[in-house]
């Protein structure tokens, strides 16, 4: 199976690289000033904005790469530029604080702001005026446009977004599709907030790693990070668990961005290369070859067809980008039971490779589903269970123990005559461990990882049978965790994202 199997190679438009032959998948080789730093498209995929070492910001049509105009006015290199949710106007910040706001489609400079120096980070709220700015010792601010005043409204700990205690700096910031989450990374620490409630729904702190970029999946499942070390990290943000670690090389990853389907992930690096990384089959898709010195930005467009570059080389890059896979094959009876037990393994990235096989199967795939949820507190099967913690095989006691512990209290009437009659000590310490757990912190067992996954393909799958599956899930499944993804995916599903 081919993962990236078509980068259409189309004709050089009005540049001044003209007579240079195009690299190969390429669509369009844009003159910059200088180092190339930052690049965004609008919100409707129709401009693409570049700016760099000499504090100019150019923007492009975002599908053939002509050149439209150029913003000027900030003195110092520029470290980041974004679209307002509108794409009425275009921001940009320097090294300085200094930041400036344009109008797109005239070109026209309104009220511009600073900020302290070493601001390195700008997203807008897809949801409301409002610019996140983030720099040096962690951290943010948030500012109501048009004026640049303080936000106070988030409840997010602004001063040391990270971490708390202004350890590093804060490199990368993005808002999630949506407008639901914010995220960020810098240094050794990578977070993600949930803005409404102000709760850090994701932390990763590792002393020695060097996290340089971050980027939501579409879908808001996923946060994805760009490492010193050469790698390319994802988290699924609701668990918690890593599930996928690419190694890209040597060279430090500057630049991420997910695919408009959320299927694959594109990284750029100081070796000038650009590689796509398939997260539902695993495996490298064809890298992309044009620049002469590190990628410092890549941006998907909105639309999914066009991925832009910028790098050190005083370049930016149009790509035309095509995916296509081979439609996976609905799994018969014995492969659905396999893929089943995939969604429980302690090897996250098999749990998540094993998503797409399943919800080929569609209809049946929600049958089994709703079968194993029903089932899943039947008197007979707790009776198994609770016989499994005396089995001789000690894999056979944990597995029957991290299941009991994960139905609660929908098991607690048998759970409890078993202990009364238990007829060994490793069997009664079982059990004591299973009632202990009830009330204790809700731990990722390995039934809670295959239910999160279930919930994913059922999602996948869509359509009203798929979604009352998981509004099943949300009512009756004892766990929290649980709970708290099928109630995420029926909201992605009801606003079609």
């Amino acid at each position: 199976m081919t993962w990236l199997r078509a980068f259409a190679a189309l004709t050089l438009t009005a540049s001044v690289f003209a007579e240079t032959p195009l690299p190969e998948a390429a669509v369009s080789i844009l003159e910059n000033d200088g180092e190339v730093r930052a690049a965004a498209f609008s919100p409707d995929g129709k401009v693409l904005a570049t700016a760099g070492e000499r504090g100019v910001v150019r923007l492009w049509d975002g599908e053939s790469g002509e050149g439209l105009r150029s913003l000027k006015g900030l003195p110092d290199p520029v470290s980041a530029v974004s679209f307002s949710r509108t794409g009425k106007f275009v921001v940009a910040s320097d090294d300085t604080g200094a930041i400036r706001r344009w109008e797109a489609g005239s070109g026209k400079e309104r009220k511009p702001a600073s900020l302290r120096a070493g601001l390195r980070a700008l997203a807008h709220d897809p949801r409301n005026d409002l610019l996140a700015c983030g720099g040096g010792n962690s951290l943010m601010e948030v500012l109501a446009l048009p004026s640049f005043d303080r936000e106070e409204r988030y409840n997010i700990d602004k001063a040391g977004f990270l971490i708390g205690n202004n350890e590093g700096n804060l490199e990368a910031l993005a808002y999630s599709r949506d407008g639901y989450l914010l995220g960020g990374c810098g240094g050794p620490n990578l977070a993600v907030f949930d803005i409404a409630s102000g709760d850090r729904l994701l932390q990763v702190t590792e002393a020695g790693a060097g996290l340089h970029a971050f980027a939501f999946s579409p879908d808001r499942q996923l946060a994805a990070a760009g490492c010193e070390d050469g790698r390319v990290r994802v988290w699924e943000i609701a668990s918690g668990l890593e599930l996928i670690a690419i190694t890209s090389g040597k060279s430090p990853v500057r630049s991420i961005a997910f695919s408009r389907d959320g299927s694959f992930v594109a990284s750029g690096a100081d070796d000038g290369v650009v590689r796509f990384w398939d997260l539902e089959a695993g495996g490298e898709a064809t890298p992309l070859k044009g620049h002469k010195k590190g990628v410092t930005c890549v941006a998907v467009s909105p639309g999914g067809k066009t991925i832009a570059t910028g790098g050190l080389d005083g370049i930016a890059i149009l790509w035309k980008a095509t995916v296509d896979r081979d439609p996976p094959t609905p799994p018969d009876e014995a492969k659905t039971v396999r893929l089943w037990e995939d969604f429980a393994s302690p090897d996250s990235a098999r749990a998540w490779r094993a998503v797409v096989p399943l919800a080929a199967g569609g209809a049946k795939t929600v049958a089994y589903v709703r079968a194993k949820l029903d089932a899943q507190a039947a008197p007979e099967r707790v009776a198994s269970l609770l016989k499994d913690l005396d089995a001789e095989a000690a894999d056979t006691r944990d597995a029957g123990q991290a299941e009991l512990e994960r139905l609660g209290r929908l098991a607690e009437k048998p759970v409890r005559e078993a202990l009364a009659a238990a007829a060994s000590a490793e069997h009664r310490g079982r059990i004591e461990a299973v009632i202990a757990s009830w009330d204790a912190f809700e731990r990722l067992t390995p039934p809670i990882r295959r239910w999160l996954r279930a919930v994913t393909a059922l999602e996948k799958i869509g359509g009203d049978e798929a979604r009352a599956a998981i509004e099943a899930i949300a009512r009756n499944t004892p766990s929290a965790t649980e709970r708290g993804a099928a109630k995420r995916a029926l909201k992605r599903m009801k606003a079609g994202k």
